[in-house]
Parts: structure tokens; sequence; C-alpha cells
């Protein structure tokens, strides 16, 4: 058995037998390097199950734990910081980068290569490549030194929980403590660095500002990016401004994005892992940051990952509806996640997810919900949102995600659906915290004549090869109109090809790409 960690931004502590990344919180208490894997070793000897003590802790971290006959490999509630074992013939490999441990000469699965190009990432515990396999977010996997079998657990899935009945003021006065209570242990963890916040339009990213201005933590650095003058760049100055914090935009030009796009196979490499899409979006941005000196080099980069989700956006209406039984909840996941190209064989597809996400035998609207929130959590959230931070690591920043602070996801899962639809109480705290600090904006334009067009367009247009021609032009068109001009990596004749194939926006571009290269190096 071979194991590999490699230290990045973040570095591995390693003892004898108890090797950890990152940090977690026990009871308020910070742990991390000696004092972490001095609590894993001390817990284990009061022979409390792994999975035990892992769910109580708060943090993000992986740990590799080796044992006489086992090896214990671990990963946080968000796959923050991930871990791959590759079967090589008779003998186990073990890396935080699949890359180290992968030779030159593999095998592509075929099944994953296919799911990939539709998600952008690679379901379950495959990659696209055959016997690497990668531990899933809050899951234990144990390998036997002698036998090389495999035993997977999940000590921690993000499900609905019995809601709180409970007023809205109450609500609102409790999501305000957590909120308050997570960005406390986020200082905790800073040293007084420097923070630097991608800061959008957006709430979440928003929220943050608030929170450390609300905690006093003045050594913020705010920035932006995309292209000249649109409406995320006003929104991200006014409030920087606002709070008296530093902001910095950095212009995408064609050039740039041109740039970024031949030189990224190194980083590509670096954050892919064979399992999903390189989040090339802060690239530009985080490069020119550190190479013009814009931000001190141990600066901590702290995005808005994934507020909006753990509060309810990705809820769409025909969930919260009651559901015929032959009507699979898979299928709403298939509408929402594989549709990055037109769908070529929906058998292998609905194989793949019947095998990891078995549709629930209920029919309520609680537990479809529930099971749909599963998938974008383990998948999408985990393997594409997360995952962005690699581009932080590859410049050599750490980074923190305080709205995944599991405070803050336990209780978005005890409140009613009826509230985080549509993320309406989220947009309602994040309103009345701005309102309270004197800063209003306007965030959603009312529904006009345009948007009630498109949607009886979608009730109208049921032929599949006419939805085809309105996806194919809405994608030629976002060309010259995406806000960060990502749609400009390659020429316009290229872009069209890929249009034709079905792609829908700049991932189906970059998806289709990666996957090539891959297809290209293997033995298949």
């Amino acid at each position: 058995m071979i194991i590999k960690l490699i230290d990045h931004s973040f570095k591995w502590y390693k003892d004898d037998k108890v090797a950890v990344i990152g940090y977690a919180f026990k009871d308020e208490v910070l742990l991390k390097e000696e004092s972490f894997s001095s609590y894993i070793k001390k817990a284990l000897d009061k022979e409390c199950t792994l999975e035990s003590i892992l769910d109580t802790l708060n943090g993000f971290f992986a740990i590799v734990i080796e044992e006489k006959d086992k090896v214990y490999l671990c990963c946080d509630r968000t796959r923050s910081l991930p871990l791959f074992y590759f079967m090589d013939g008779n003998e186990v490999k073990i890396s935080n980068f699949a890359k180290v441990i992968v030779e030159d000469s593999f095998k592509l699965d075929e099944e994953s290569a296919e799911e990939f190009l539709y998600t952008s990432f690679v379901t379950g515990s495959d990659t696209l490549i055959k016997n690497l396999k990668m531990v899933q977010a809050g899951e234990v996997v144990t390998i036997n030194k002698e036998s090389y079998e495999i035993e997977k657990k999940s000590y921690y899935e993000f499900h609905h929980e019995e809601y709180m009945d409970i007023s809205k003021e109450q609500l609102l006065n409790i999501i305000h403590k957590k909120y308050m209570d997570a960005f406390k242990r986020l200082l905790t963890t800073i040293d007084n660095k420097t923070i630097v916040v991608p800061l959008s339009g957006g709430y979440d990213s928003r929220i943050i500002v608030q929170m450390l201005y609300l905690l006093n933590y003045k050594n913020v650095i705010c920035f932006c990016y995309g292209i000249a003058c649109n409406k995320e760049v006003e929104i991200s100055k006014k409030v920087a401004e606002h709070f008296n914090f530093k902001w910095i935009f950095i212009e995408y030009t064609k050039e740039k994005v041109r740039e970024m796009y031949n030189s990224r196979e190194q980083c590509e490499d670096f954050a892919a892992n064979y399992v999903s899409l390189a989040h090339f979006q802060d690239y530009i941005a985080v490069k020119e940051l550190k190479e013009k000196k814009l931000i001190p080099e141990d600066a901590i980069f702290v995005p808005g990952h994934s507020g909006d989700f753990i509060a309810g956006s990705h809820i769409n209406k025909a969930m919260t509806e009651n559901r015929k039984k032959n009507n699979s909840i898979n299928n709403e996941i298939i509408k929402e996640h594989y549709n990055l190209f037109r769908i070529k064989n929906k058998k292998i597809i609905n194989k793949k997810l019947e095998k990891n996400y078995k549709t629930p035998n209920s029919n309520k609207i609680k537990d479809n919900i529930s099971h749909f929130e599963k998938f974008d959590w383990k998948e999408r959230q985990c393997k594409f949102i997360i995952n962005s931070v690699r581009i932080y690591e590859f410049f050599n920043f750490q980074w923190r995600i305080p709205l995944w602070d599991s405070e803050l996801v336990e209780l978005w899962c005890k409140i009613d659906y009826k509230y985080r639809f549509n993320r309406e109480l989220y947009k309602e705290y994040a309103q009345w915290l701005e309102l309270s600090q004197g800063l209003h904006i306007v965030n959603e334009k009312k529904s006009n004549g345009k948007s009630k067009i498109k949607n009886i367009a979608k009730k109208i247009v049921k032929n599949r090869f006419v939805k085809d021609i309105f996806r194919f032009i809405r994608f030629i068109y976002s060309y010259n109109t995406d806000i960060l001009g990502f749609n400009w990596v390659v020429r316009k004749s290229i872009f069209i090809k890929e249009g034709i194939k079905g792609a829908i926006n700049d991932n189906s571009v970059f998806c289709d790409d990666y996957l090539q290269r891959i297809i290209d190096k293997s033995e298949n």
C-alpha cells in the first residue's frame, strides 16, 4: 500500500498513526494540526466509533488513519479537501491528488465519461478512470491492507429534519444568531490575516461582508470581476464602499480569457482530479491579484459557497406539488443537473442515478425535496461548487467557506420548505440585515412582459426539435452577452459547433474539451 499525501496551501500534520489536513471545531474548541490529530487518537482510544467522532466535528478537513491491518480515509461533510484511492493490480495507492497515483497509462470509465459530459462531475465514488475512486462527502472508507477489501460508511447526509414549529420572527432571530456564531468561529481560524471576499451582486457574498463588518473585522479586501459595465460590478462596489472595505475590480477581456484557456492544463489537472470540471471563474482574477501583489501572500479567500443552496434556492415548484407515484423525483434531478448537452443514452443515466440515489418510496413533498437536495449536496455542490476552491489553492492561498458551517446547514434543514422555497426566508433575512445597516439594494426585477412571454413559450414549445432550435439560438446569442466573457474561450466558429452538439453554456465547452483530453490519453 502506497500513501502519498501532498501539501499545498493547506499542510498535512502527520504522526505515527493519524494524518490530518484542515481544521475542525469540537464544542467550540478549534482543532488543527497536532491538537486535531491528538483529539482523534484519544477519542479512538476511548473506543468511540470513527463515524460518531466525525459526526460531532464542525469544520473542513480530511483524515487518514493507518493501523496495523487497516487504513481509514475520511472526508468532511463537504468533501472540501478530497481523497482518492487507486486499485492498481495487487496494490492500493492513496493520495489527495489523483494525478499522483494514476499512471500516464489508464483506462477510461465510459459510463462515467457519458455522465460527466452532461453534469460536469461524476456521481458516487466513481471517477473518469477505471479503478480510481474517491471518498465522498461525509464518508469513511476502510481499506483492508491484506485483502484490499473496501468498506464505505456514511456518517452524515444532508436531509430534512423535523421542522421547527415557531413564528417567522423567532426563526429570523435564530438565523441571525447562528450566522453570527458561524462567523465568530471563522475569525478564530484567520489569525488576523487579510480576508479576501469575491464580492458579487448576490446575497451570499454580501452576507459575508456584512458579518465581517458587524464583528468589527477590518482587514478585508473585496474584489469583483467580469466584463466592464455589468450590474454585478455596480452592486459589488456599492456594498464594499458602504462598509468602507477596499474594493478591486478585475476586468475580463477576450485576450485574458483566451490566455487563461490556452494555459489552463496545469491548473485543470490540479483541480479536476478526473472527477469534476475545474471551476475557472475566479482564475483570471486570483492570478492578477497575486501577480500584481494586490493582496498579501498569506491572504485567505472567503467565497459565498453555497448559502443560497442550503436556504432552498434549488427547490423548484414541481417538488412542492403532490407527485404521482410513477413520476420519479429522479426525473427532476436529471432535468436540473444532466443538461450541459442533450442526453444521448438516458438508460445509462437512469441506471447510474438509481444505483446511487434510489427513488424514495415515499410520495411526501418533504421526502422528495430531501432526496433532490441530497443529490445536489453530495454531487453538484461538493464536487463542482465547493471544489472551485482548488483555484485558490493552485495560487497557494487558503480559503474558508463559512456558509457551509455545520450549524448553519443543520438549522436550514429544520426550517419548513415553505420558507425555503425560492429562498424566501433567506432573502428576507438578507434584506433586513442590509436595511438595518443603512444599505438599500434593489435585488430582483419584478416580472415583466419578457419573462411572461418566456414562461408561455416554455408551455407551448413541447416538440423536442423546436426546443433544440430555441436552445441553440440562446446559446449562440450568449457568445457576446455573458457577464464574465467566458464564452470567448474559443472562436465563434468553434462555439457554434458546440452549440450544434447541444451545448448550453461555457461549462459545456469546458466539459467537452477536458473529457476529450482524458479520452485521448486513455488506453480505450
